[in-house]
């Protein structure tokens, strides 16, 4: 048994790459993540989500570490650099057996400075909607694997990836449900409701921190302070949260 963790670990490592571009003759800096996959790869995948987690080795921490350092925004005092900080970029690649060079099937942009997440879909992809929801899928996990396993001092900024990613993966379900299933107006509020509490429950530590925060200033001094009804059902749900 971990003869075959220890195989698939390895594997998934090798499937993780960093591209770098050259600044100077002497000096390359870190582009982009991106994920090379194919069949077999996502299969294996599939049974990880499940039932394991990726254990990242040293060396490609050190370089994912070195690659997220290198963009996490800087205080005033050093904003001045001439380096720009970039968003960090998540790409998976895939290798279709008709073809010898893999595709970008999704690109994931991320600003750790205003949590702001883009994504980019190929469109081709469309029409084969079973091998995209693994794809995107299998991007996300990886993403998940990488973000939980990097020793960066900043918990913030790694809570605030976490929690952008997973956003994304809920508003791509949402969309991929909307657009290959056409429903009327209450089986998409339902359904939407449903992605967005599941986002909640997802991330329900962080979710907790953020609601009790705004809970005690309220109470300090706020919309919770002058009403005695809300202030008494504020006080009930914090004491719940905190038990």
């Amino acid at each position: 048994m971990n003869e075959r963790l220890g195989s698939t670990n390895e594997i998934l490592n090798s499937c993780i790459k960093i591209e770098s571009i050259k600044i100077s003759r002497q000096l390359a800096i870190p582009h982009q993540v991106y994920f090379c996959l194919n069949s077999d790869i996502l299969d294996q995948i599939e049974i990880e989500q499940s039932h394991h987690k990726l254990t990242l080795s040293s060396d490609k921490l050190a370089d994912l570490r070195y690659y997220i350092l290198l963009n996490i925004p800087l205080n005033k005092t050093t904003s001045s650099l001439s380096y720009q900080r970039s968003p960090i970029t998540f790409s998976t690649n895939y290798l279709f057996s008709n073809k010898q060079q893999p595709t970008t099937v999704v690109r994931s942009v991320i600003n750790l400075e205003s949590g702001k997440i883009t994504q980019q879909i190929q469109q081709d992809l469309w029409q084969n909607r079973q091998l995209l929801s693994k794809i995107i899928s299998a991007h996300y996990w990886l993403i998940y694997q990488i973000i939980e396993q990097l020793p960066l001092e900043s918990s913030k900024i790694d809570s605030r990836l976490i929690c952008a990613c997973s956003l994304a993966v809920a508003v791509t379900t949402f969309a991929t449900l909307w657009y290959f299933f056409p429903l009327n107006y209450l089986a998409t509020v339902v359904i939407a409701l449903g992605v967005f509490f599941g986002w909640i429950i997802w991330n329900k530590s962080w979710f907790n921190k953020q609601l009790k925060s705004w809970i005690i200033h309220h109470l300090i001094d706020g919309c919770l302070a002058k009403n005695v009804r809300r202030r008494k059902i504020a006080l009930r749900i914090l004491s719940f949260m905190i038990h």
